[in-house]
C-alpha cells in the first residue's frame, strides 16, 4: 500500500512543525505533495524544505490529490478553502477550531463532509490530555471539564477583564462556559479600535503581551517585508524568547526580514552567523 498523500494549508510557524515531524521520520506513513501559502517567498522555502510543490491557490494543491489536508494557517483560511476541500474528497485536520463557532459556517462543512465521504479531525492543539478528557466523558456517570489559568493582562479588551484583577493577590473566577461561549468572549470595543487602526503594527500594539507572540504568527504570512521586519523587532523587544517564539523561529522568520533587522537580531544573539547571511 502507497503513501497517503499529505498537502499543507499554511507556511508559518506551525506548518514549519509539520514538515520539520516529516523530515525526522514522524511521519512515515504520509507523502507531503504541496504547501499553500499567501506569501509566495515563504510558501517556496517550506516546499523546499519539505521536497514539495509551492502552491499559490488551493485548486492548485488539491490538483494533487492529497488525502489528507493539514490546517496550519487561521480561521479565515479555514473558511476559504474548507467545503472545497472536503468536496474534492480530501480529508481535514483543523487546527484553527474557532472557525466552527460560526454556526452557518459549521452546518456547510458537516454536510459537505457526509456528502463526499470526508472528515474533519479537530487537533488537540494547547489543550493538553484532550484524548482523557474525551475518554472520560463517555464514561457513564461522568463529567470532563477544563479548567485554564490566564494572566489578567491577556484579557484585557474584553468583557471578562476587570481592573481590579491587576492588583488582586489571589485567584479569581471570570469565566465559566463552553468553547463556543469562549470563543464568542470579544468586545465592540475592541473591535473598534482594530477597525480604526491604519496598520497591522498598530493593531500589534493593541495585543497583549502575552499574546503578541501568537498574533505574530497568525499575520505575518499576509504583510509586505517592511511591515514584517519592523513587527518582527518590535515583537524580540517586547516579548523576546517564548514558549511560541523561540530562537530557531526568529531565524527562520527572519530570512523575509531587511537587513537592518537581521543585523539587529544578529547583534542580540538571537540569529547566528549562517542564519543572518541566508
Amino acid at each position: 500500500m502507497g503513501k497517503l498523500k499529505l498537502g499543507i494549508l499554511g507556511n508559518g510557524y506551525l506548518a514549519d512543525i509539520i514538515v520539520e515531524a516529516g523530515l525526522k521520520g514522524m511521519l512515515d506513513e504520509y507523502e507531503l505533495v504541496g504547501v499553500l501559502g499567501r506569501t509566495r517567498e515563504k510558501t517556496e522555502l517550506l516546499a523546499k524544505k519539505g521536497g514539495c510543490r509551492a502552491c499559490s491557490t488551493i485548486d492548485e494543491l488539491l490538483a494533487l490529490a492529497p488525502d489528507y489536508v493539514a490546517e496550519a494557517a487561521s480561521v479565515q483560511s479555514v473558511k476559504d478553502c474548507g467545503v472545497k476541500i472536503l468536496a474534492s474528497g480530501a480529508s481535514m485536520i483543523v487546527l484553527s477550531i474557532g472557525a466552527f463557532a460560526d454556526k452557518e459556517f459549521y452546518g456547510q462543512v458537516k454536510e459537505t463532509a457526509a456528502v463526499h465521504g470526508t472528515r474533519v479531525y479537530i487537533a488537540s492543539g494547547a489543550v493538553g490530555g484532550f484524548d482523557v478528557l474525551r475518554t472520560i466523558s463517555l464514561m457513564g456517570q461522568a463529567e470532563a471539564g477544563i479548567r485554564t489559568k490566564k494572566g489578567p493582562a491577556s484579557l484585557k479588551g474584553t468583557p471578562l477583564f476587570e481592573e481590579r484583577l491587576m492588583e488582586d493577590t489571589q485567584e479569581s473566577h471570570v469565566f465559566h462556559g463552553n468553547a463556543k461561549e469562549a470563543i464568542s468572549c470579544g468586545t465592540q470595543e475592541v473591535k473598534d479600535a482594530i477597525d480604526a487602526c491604519q496598520s497591522v503594527e498598530e493593531i500589534f500594539d493593541i495585543v497583549s503581551d502575552e499574546w503578541k507572540d501568537f498574533y505574530f504568527l497568525e499575520v505575518s504570512n499576509h504583510i509586505d517585508q517592511e511591515e514584517f521586519s519592523r513587527i518582527l523587532k518590535k515583537l524580540y523587544d517586547t516579548v523576546g524568547i517564548t514558549t511560541q517564539i523561540y530562537e530557531k523561529t526568529y531565524a527562520f522568520e527572519a530570512e523575509r526580514a531587511t537587513d537592518e533587522v537581521k543585523q539587529y537580531l544578529y547583534d542580540q544573539g538571537v540569529l547566528n552567523k549562517e542564519a543572518y547571511t541566508k
